[in-house]
């Protein structure tokens, strides 16, 4: 994921314009700094590593 997009859907939830649930990493219905944290740990990473 890159993020641009991520950026793009933050502080979004399901039915704002550009919501997309690929940016909701802990699944709790909302982009916030949380998914962000979990894209950041695990940037660049590949596989199941």
């Amino acid at each position: 994921m890159r993020r641009t997009f991520f950026i793009a859907v933050y502080d979004r939830r399901p039915g704002d314009s550009n919501w997309d649930p690929r940016a909701d990493l802990d699944r709790d219905e909302s982009v916030t700094a949380f998914d962000y944290q979990i894209l950041s740990d695990h940037f660049d990473q590949v596989g199941d590593e």
